[in-house]
């Protein structure tokens, strides 16, 4: 969420480089594809392998890492702005 109070959409991206300037050249490498093809700003979020958890088929479950995310289950690196 802004400042103003808006909600910003996030993107968590699974990352197995262990190079921090390596992470914050991917970051920003997707952070302008997705604004180069959606025209929106967002949150890039590189976190650890096998973070994001599963569905019991073995799909991705957004909603359930939208909520940990959000409540702060999620670490993300800690990447220079």
């Amino acid at each position: 969420t802004t400042p103003g109070g808006e909600e910003t959409p996030a993107v968590l991206v699974q990352c197995r480089s262990s190079d921090e300037g390596e992470r914050v050249r991917l970051r920003e490498e997707i952070r302008e594809r997705v604004r180069s093809v959606t025209g929106m700003n967002c949150v890039i979020e590189l976190i650890p392998p096998r973070t994001l958890p599963r569905t019991s088929s073995g799909k991705l479950s957004r909603a359930k890492a939208r909520n940990l995310y959000l409540n702060g289950d999620i670490k993300p690196y800690d990447l220079a702005a």
